[in-house]
């Protein structure tokens, strides 16, 4: 298993857009990919994942990191599967 990680502090920089492609081209290359949506805007959620109610989130992983297998989803690709972003609440 080979771990990447796409960081910068900075917004607007193509974390989103890097991480999307890379992952789509690992697929391609029959690698078997797991997304994990750390950004808090959630994009790579919005485009990998299908719109539901509620579901378990990266937020439910760091609270119960052996519950980690129940917050992958199935995407629209085949070969990748993602934990879909939690957006902070305010209160």
């Amino acid at each position: 298993m080979k771990v990447y990680v796409v960081a910068n502090l900075k917004g607007g920089v193509g974390k989103t857009t890097t991480t999307v492609n890379v992952a789509y081209t690992f697929s391609e290359m029959g690698g078997r990919v797991l997304v994990i949506d750390l950004d808090p805007q959630c994009n790579c959620t919005r485009f990998f994942a299908k719109v539901n109610g509620y579901s378990k989130t990266v937020r439910d992983v760091l609270e119960n990191p052996k519950g980690i297998n129940s917050a992958v989803y199935r995407t629209k690709y085949q070969d990748i599967d993602i934990v879909k972003g939690s957006v902070k609440i305010t209160e």
